[in-house]
């Protein structure tokens, strides 16, 4: 489980705002790919990530609550893996209806030269250009060289903005891409 940061109206360029964005792209990271189950949810509750989401206004289901729990696994397939409308997070797939387009090409080129390596282990093998992914990369890529990272931004996150802003769902990830839009929105401006 990534650390957990605060919530996102920090200032990118500020060595303390950038090391909370960071901390808020894992975690944004981590649930756009791992579909969330009592497992998970325990491991949020102790890290201290589950106070952190209710601060960005994304609160998760209390473990007792196995029903609740049990439609978040519904919530996440009909959301990122077999949306009604649109494409799941994936940048090709979106942009050019295809996986492993000129997104994850770019991408593939971009951690060559940052010196990032691509554990497909770490993505739970997710695509490069899947926006948690993606994400994860961004929070690398800023530590590393925030110039790189803006620029990162403009040409791999911005596109999410309008996959998820599509039918704007309820519920938890309905919420969560709210969410990851405006920390988009808030590391691109």
């Amino acid at each position: 489980m990534p650390p957990a940061g605060p919530h996102l109206g920090a200032a990118p360029g500020v060595a303390g705002a950038d090391v909370q964005l960071q901390a808020a792209a894992r975690l944004l990271s981590h649930l756009l790919l791992y579909e969330i189950d009592s497992n998970l949810i325990a491991e949020l509750e102790q890290s201290g990530a589950n106070e952190v989401l209710k601060e960005m206004g994304i609160p998760l289901p209390a473990l007792t609550d196995k029903e609740a729990v049990d439609n978040l696994s519904v919530e996440y397939f009909e959301r990122f893996v077999n949306p009604a409308v649109g494409a799941p997070p994936i940048q090709s797939l979106a942009e050019e209806g295809k996986y492993a387009g000129k997104a994850s090409e770019s991408m593939e080129k971009i951690a060559i030269a940052a010196g990032l390596t691509f554990a497909s282990d770490r993505t739970r093998g997710a695509p490069m250009d899947h926006l948690g992914s993606q994400l994860a990369m961004w929070s690398e890529l800023n530590e590393r060289d925030p110039a790189a990272a803006k620029d990162f931004c403009r040409r791999h996150l911005v596109w999410a903005t309008r996959t998820l802003e599509i039918g704007s769902p309820q519920g938890f990830y309905g919420q969560l891409s709210r969410t990851v839009c405006e920390f988009i929105k808030a590391i691109n401006h």
